[in-house]
């Protein structure tokens, strides 16, 4: 174990939870300044009303969990567009 990592090691709090699961694959997301905005914004929306802390990544894993808990077929679409009509219609948007 390298130096930095003991000390990191040692400074932990056994007693705090992982805020997820320890199996996680870390990805890069590419996403428009528009997106990303509404997500920061969201962030501070739900921290405001409730004082928990989301970040981005939350948001994002809490949205592709309840995409998959929902069984909704997807497999159809055609482009990014397409999908995002599916799911607007599958959550009664316009």
């Amino acid at each position: 174990m390298s130096p930095r990592a003991k000390a990191t090691a040692k400074t932990k709090d056994p007693q705090r939870k992982p805020d997820y699961p320890s199996l996680q694959n870390k990805i890069t997301v590419v996403l428009a300044p528009e997106n990303v905005a509404f997500l920061d914004r969201l962030s501070i929306d739900i921290r405001m009303k409730t004082g928990a802390n989301f970040d981005r990544s939350k948001i994002l894993r809490a949205l592709v969990t309840a995409l998959k808990a929902s069984k909704l077929d997807v497999t159809g679409a055609k482009d990014e567009d397409d999908l995002t009509g599916q799911l607007k219609e599958a959550i009664g948007k316009p």
